[in-house]
């Protein structure tokens, strides 16, 4: 209940144990409006894959383009198309493909200004902060990234979730 009350805006850290909700969490705000557009930035392509998989099982969307995933080897111009028409309702990727992909961070921008943009979804978000700066350097791009998209919607609502929140992350992502 307290995810899908996050004012326009405001972000939020969700910490639920391993196996808590923390996906049911991230399809409950994706379905919260209609014609929305949630992301979520998943950290391994495995678990990207298996996030994928069982929302497509649990809500059985009518649309194939209603839950997307991105990563090398998709084909990026049926993704933009989906975007573009307003289809695509959970899109899930990598912090690498949204910092470095540019069809991709365009989409995600177009999307962003036209108001159909509503949540951004950081998954494992503790590895912002408790892995370092060196380790995977995408990683810590999303908060700019995150602050661009802020600039054209000031409604965008973000989603911190994470079953290892440390005192430490906690106080740095505060800033976040």
């Amino acid at each position: 209940m307290g995810a899908l009350r996050v004012p326009a805006g405001y972000t939020a850290m969700v910490a639920m144990s391993t196996g808590g909700g923390k996906s049911l969490v991230t399809q409950t705000v994706s379905y919260q409006y209609n014609d929305s557009l949630t992301v979520i930035i998943v950290p391994t392509i495995s678990l990207m894959l298996d996030q994928y998989r069982n929302a497509s099982k649990i809500i059985a969307p009518m649309n194939k383009n209603e839950i997307m995933y991105y990563c090398s080897g998709c084909n990026v111009d049926e993704l933009m198309s989906a975007l573009d028409k307003k289809l695509v309702r959970m899109l899930f990727v990598s912090p690498e493909a949204l910092i470095k992909n540019i069809k991709i961070q365009n989409s995600i921008f177009k999307a962003n200004s036209r108001g159909y943009l509503k949540n951004f979804v950081i998954d494992e978000a503790h590895i912002i902060i408790e892995w370092g700066a060196s380790f995977r350097v995408d990683f810590q791009c999303l908060d700019s990234f995150r602050r661009l998209l802020t600039k054209d919607n000031l409604s965008l609502r973000t989603y911190l979730l994470s079953a290892t929140f440390s005192k430490k992350t906690v106080d740095n992502l505060k800033m976040f």
